[in-house]
């Protein structure tokens, strides 16, 4: 993906789902990045981490508050996955302790990312096992 082609998710659509239809059925995430800020939410490439996907949005000219997220995805019967969890505020970066983001940041990323989430067309079904906020992470 070239920064050219970076577009924030108005909603998840079957389309994005079957380009990460390798890493859903692998590791179960779909990784995201969240422009507070803006209220933008972006579907990381599968081939990048949320870091380096930053840094092409940096370099695109984003210069809000990104905040990383996974959506947990399971395969489903009645359609391609069900939505099984999310958890916001957490990556590499933030575990290996590079970044903090303020709680109040956390909070409103969630909240952006539920909004996409429950604009999705088809709509998908939502079987929550996991719906967090990572606040180890948090100042």
């Amino acid at each position: 993906m070239t920064c050219e082609e970076i577009k924030p998710l108005e909603k998840i659509t079957i389309e994005l789902l079957l380009q990460q239809h390798h890493r859903i059925l692998f590791l179960g995430t779909m990784k995201i990045l969240t422009d507070v800020c803006a209220a933008k939410v972006y579907a990381v490439p599968t081939e990048l981490s949320h870091k380096q996907f930053e840094e092409q949005l940096r370099q695109k000219g984003t210069t809000g508050k990104l905040i990383p997220a996974y959506i947990n995805l399971e395969e489903n019967r009645s359609g391609p996955f069900k939505i099984t969890g999310i958890l916001t505020g957490l990556s590499g970066a933030e575990n290996a302790g590079e970044i903090k983001h303020e709680y109040a940041d956390l909070q409103k990323a969630h909240q952006i990312l539920w909004a996409v989430i429950n604009a999705s067309s088809p709509p998908l079904e939502i079987l929550m096992k996991t719906n967090r906020i990572e606040t180890k992470y948090a100042l």
